[in-house]
């Protein structure tokens, strides 16, 4: 049974075969030689954003280029492009990753101020249980300015 990856390459073989043999192109220039065949070409590493480009564009494809787009490709993230924003997968080796600290983050000092219309972190008590924090809201009355 193929591995994925080995059925993803064989695919993307075939989509670029027929894409080029579709546009009618018998011929592609090279850096090497003046033309070689689309069948001659080793297509694991042209990149098939330039390709579509260059047939969108009615431009001609140079497999040296496509070769230099592919492994320039390949050095980025894959990013996805969505509505809500750009997003991109990281890829790291797992072996090479360390486990998240054991410790808890230093205590933040907050100063006091005399303006107590907002009580955003003045209601919230800290307290810890093993590894883990919790957030519990206490109540408190708010206070009223004094009018003299």
């Amino acid at each position: 049974m193929e591995s994925l990856l080995q059925r993803y390459r064989r695919d993307r073989r075939k989509l670029l075969d027929f894409i080029l043999s579709s546009a009618s192109i018998h011929q592609i220039p090279t850096s090497s030689a003046p033309t070689a065949n689309v069948s001659d070409s080793d297509l694991d590493v042209v990149s098939a954003d330039y390709v579509l480009g260059c047939l969108k564009s009615g431009g001609v494809v140079d497999i040296s280029e496509a070769t230099k787009r592919y492994y320039e490709e390949s050095a980025r993230p894959v990013m996805i492009h969505s509505q809500l924003g750009d997003s991109y997968f990281l890829s790291s080796d797992p072996d090479l990753a360390e486990s998240p600290p054991r410790r808890l983050p230093p205590r933040i000092h907050v100063n006091q101020s005399t303006n107590h219309s907002s009580s955003s972190s003045e209601n919230v008590a800290m307290s810890r249980d093993g590894h883990d924090l919790k957030y519990t809201t206490t109540t408190s009355t708010p206070f009223k300015p004094v009018e003299i």
